[in-house]
């Protein structure tokens, strides 16, 4: 034995190996070699490799093999080999065995395998039976004793197959084969060429492939079945692979289990039960596909298609690739049945019913009849002039699949919703659309190749909340839609007349062109988008979505909750009416404002609790200033605002702004320059962001976040919280009446330097970072503040505050209200004062320390930090102190 042991694993040289397993489960590679190789108790793979090997597997169900490789992709055998399984359900492998070779199952249930698929004239004879030998033109190959099942791959010559009484596979290949399956549960393959199949006992399968037989041919499951000059077929329950010739074919196969079944050209009947691939020639077939998932291809000719209950492809496109698999030229007819089924036939006057089920159909080129039956269907009529029902249920029903595609105005469509919430669109030509019962969704004016539909549409919504959706041009398109929503609404483009709809209850318009547009809504929900043109949009009751783009607009969507949205761009006229509504401005460009405006609009948002939105992106742009009422850019008015109760202002850019709020709670955001902006009433957010700012809250619980910069902060009366940046400029801050909170934040370049408080929160406080004064304070009841770990002094108001000193040598006060103060304890001495109120001190040490409390927190209490008077406190209800991750010693004693 010169190889090597890896474990359980042995790997041969070239020389002549000679080993014997143990009780594991073993893996042994001969390699070259004239090898003897034994596999023990174990469950053991043996692989002889090359050279005349003598392979035992002992005890066991083993693997015996004399190539290096996995079943059915064998290199070929070199010398003469023995196999013996022994004891166990062992599984013998040979590829293309020659004269010499012995296979000897031994005991149990052995499993032969042999592949002469490579051989391609040579006539194969096999036999299984108590001693079985295997010919290849009448001479002996391979002995063969002790097996019980096989599976057998011969050649391309005419061959004898036989099994036996268990289940076998016996795949015959090209040449006249005979097949015979015997006792068992067989698997017979056939392969091409003249077929003698016989299944025997058991429920057998078989395949073949006779697809150049012209003479007619019925299959049926059990049944001796005649292939005339090809052959014959009997005692075979099941086939799985079967292609037929171009005769009139008849198939009935009442089998669960799948088929793939290819005809030719003739008129075939085909039915099936089980899930089934079948593709036909280019007669006129007859299909019943079964009840459990299909894939149907008929070729050309007029095919009648039934695809049953289960869900069932019929054709196929690929959209994305390309590929076109569809019912080829003639006219078909199709039921779907029951089960979502997807069905796509070609050119030719079709009649589809798609049945039950949520089914996907694409009729084609051709005059269609198609009928979307219960379901969620989606259907497209593509071209020829179609006529397509919905049914039951809420269907997408499209009269072209690609309007670009199918330019032919003579393509006049018919859709029916039916009953369901639908949508209906209608293409190149003069279609006729109803929705029937339901709220749908008719949309018209579909462009193609940069010309507008000029066919006048006819639409009906029938019952229901019914929508109107035009889309009639691309982005860069020039023309004018007018739309009045009426007993009879006419959609005019350019001053003709390409729909006329009735029974309409809202709009749906994206007109986005730079033409003149005219919209007139209805009593409910309408949403309207145009373009750069000057246009006119007025809405009736409803909760209505209007955007204008560029132009001079006239807007007015009467009562309802609003969204409108504008550009800036000359004398609009707004009118929101009644109700809650939201106006959103916005520019063009962010440079600039384009086009130039010409002159002023005026908005008005009408009664209700409305709410202005000024969102501005601009970089050139000098000295906006909006009062609450005008805005202005350099100078110039913009626009005069009335009835708005809350505003929105969000600016990105580096020029200063000057911007008001309204009655309501307003949300105004700076930008980069100098702002300067007003709350007034209102619960307002006001965010100055960079530069010097000015932020003035007015009446109100406001929140005022000042950002970077000198900043001057007022919170005018109300509640206020403020929060401001320390950083090398000082901060102005007046809390003004009411109880004002402010939370003042270090940058982290300053932040560890000795912070120094001195006055008063209420009458004046001035905060030092080092020697520089970052912010002043009056009016502020409450103050949060994180110093860092110098030596610090802090002071607090009457109001609830947070003041973390960390280490170093610090001195806190506070006032009155439940104050949070924080501090390290260090051998630095720390004075603490909570003052009155419930307040509560926290005290931290960084080592593993002996921490000794004593006296009465209430009144005087001096805590000590490994002997040394870490703090003196005062004033304190509760206490919480914590020591590192070591053995710390916590005393506390009273005096």
């Amino acid at each position: 034995m010169a190889g090597k042991w890896n474990g359980l694993q042995y790997i041969g040289d070239n020389t002549n190996d000679i080993v014997v397993g143990g009780s594991g489960d073993e893996t042994i590679f001969g390699n070259e070699g004239d090898d003897n190789l034994k596999g023990g108790k174990g469950n053991d793979y043996i692989d002889g490799g090359v050279g005349s090997d003598d392979i035992d597997g002992g005890d066991g169900n083993d693997v015996l093999t004399d190539v290096q490789s996995i079943p059915w992709g064998f290199v070929g055998l070199i010398g003469h080999d023995t196999l013996r399984g022994g004891n166990g359900d062992d599984e013998l492998r040979f590829q293309s065995p020659d004269t010499g070779d012995i296979a000897d199952g031994g005991a149990g249930i052995d499993l032969l395998r042999i592949d002469y698929s490579a051989i391609l004239n040579n006539n194969i004879f096999f036999t299984l039976g108590p001693v079985t030998n295997v010919k290849v033109d009448e001479a002996l190959t391979v002995a063969i004793s002790n097996i019980e099942r096989v599976i057998f791959r011969a050649g391309g010559g005419n061959d004898f197959l036989t099994g036996g009484a268990l289940d076998d596979s016996l795949v015959g290949a090209g040449g006249n084969d005979t097949l015979r399956g015997m006792g068992g549960n067989d698997s017979l393959d056939g392969g091409t060429g003249i077929q003698d199949i016989d299944g025997g006992t058991g429920i057998d399968t078989a395949s073949f492939d006779i697809s150049g037989a012209t003479n007619d041919i019925t299959l049926t499951n059990g049944a001796s079945v005649s292939l005339g000059s090809f052959g014959k077929i009997k005692n075979v329950e099941i086939y799985y692979d079967v292609k037929l010739g171009s005769g009139n074919n008849t198939v009935l196969l009442t089998q669960t289990a799948g088929i793939t079944l290819t005809t030719g050209i003739g008129g075939d009947k085909i039915t099936t039960v089980g899930s089934a691939d079948i593709k036909s020639g280019g007669g006129g077939d007859v299909i019943h596909a079964g009840a459990q998932g299909d894939e149907v291809n008929p070729g050309d000719g007029n095919d009648t298609v039934y695809l049953g209950d289960g869900d069932v492809e019929l054709s196929y496109y690929d959209w994305y690739s390309g590929v076109n698999n569809r019912l080829s030229t003639g006219a078909d007819t199709v039921y779907g049945e029951g089960g979502n089924d997807e069905i796509y036939t070609a050119a030719g006057a079709d009649k589809i019913d798609g049945g039950s089920g949520d089914d996907t159909i694409y009729a084609g080129a051709g005059s269609d009849n198609v009928k979307g039956g219960a379901g969620d269907d989606e259907i497209n009529g593509e071209a020829g002039a179609d006529t397509l029902y919905g049914g039951d249920g809420n269907d997408t029903i499209a009269s072209d699949h690609d309007a670009y595609t199918d330019t032919n105005p003579t393509d006049a469509d018919i859709l029916y919703g039916g009953n369901g919430n639908d949508y209906l669109v209608a293409g190149i030509g003069a279609d006729k659309m109803y929705g029937e019962a339901g709220d749908d969704t008719l949309s018209v004016g579909v462009q193609s190749n940069g010309t507008i539909d000029q066919t006048i549409d006819q639409l009906d919504g029938g019952t229901g909340i019914d929508v109107l959706e035009v889309f009639p041009f691309s982005f860069y398109d020039h023309g004018t839609v007018e739309v009045a929503l009426a007993a009879v609404t006419n959609i005019k483009i350019n001053g003709a007349t390409v729909a006329q709809a009735r029974n309409i209850e809202r709009l749906n318009i994206s007109a986005y062109g730079d033409g003149n547009q005219k919209i007139t809504g209805g009593a409910l929900a309408d949403r309207i988008f145009t373009g750069q043109g000057n246009d006119t949009i007025r809405t009736g009751e409803g909760d209505d979505t209007v955007s204008a783009d560029n132009g001079i607009d006239l807007v007015d969507t009467g009562n309802g909750d609003d969204n409108v949205s504008m550009v800036v761009a000359g004398t609009d006229k707004v009118t929101l009416g009644a109700g809650t509504d939201r106006l959103t401005m916005t520019t063009y460009s962010p440079n600039t404002f384009y086009p130039a405006p010409v002159g002023a609009g005026t908005y008005d948002g009408g009664s209700g609790i409305d709410t202005l939105v000024l969102n501005f992106s601009y970089t050139n742009l000098t000295d906006i200033k909006f009062d609450g009422s005008k805005l202005t850019a350099a100078g110039k008015l913009l626009g005069t605002f009335t009835g708005f109760e809350q505003v929105n202002v969000s600016l990105t850019g580096t020029n200063p702004l000057n911007v008001s709020g309204g009655a309501g709670n307003d949300t105004i955001t700076g930008a980069g320059g100098n702002d300067i902006l007003s709350g007034k009433a209102g619960d307002d957010t006001l965010n100055g962001e960079s530069g010097d700012d000015t932020l003035d809250g007015g009446d109100g619980n406001d929140i005022l976040n000042a950002g970077t910069g000198k900043d001057k902060v007022s919170g005018g009366t109300g509640d206020d919280t403020i929060n401001a940046t320390a950083d090398v400029a000082s901060d102005a801050i007046d809390g003004g009446a009411g109880t004002d909170k402010v939370a003042l934040t270090f940058l982290p370049s300053i932040f560890g330097q000795k912070v120094t408080m001195t006055g008063s929160l209420a009458a004046g406080a001035t905060i030092k970072s080092d020697t520089a004064v970052v912010a002043t304070l009056k009016n502020v009841e409450a103050l949060t503040l994180f110093s860092g770990d110098a030596d610090d002094t802090l002071i607090g108001g009457t109001g609830d505050d947070y003041l973390d000193a960390g280490m170093g040598k610090n001195s806190v006060k506070t006032g009155g209200g439940d104050d949070d103060i924080v501090v390290g304890l260090d051998a630095k001495t720390d004075t603490i004062d909570g003052g009155s109120g419930s307040d509560q001190f926290r005290g931290y040490a960084t080592g593993n320390l002996a921490v000794v409390v004593t006296g009465n927190f209430l009144t005087a209490t001096t805590i000590k930090v490994g002997g040394v008077v870490a703090a003196n406190v005062t004033g304190i209800e509760a206490v919480r102190l914590s020591g590192a991750s070591g053995n710390d010693v916590l005393r506390n004693i009273r005096q």
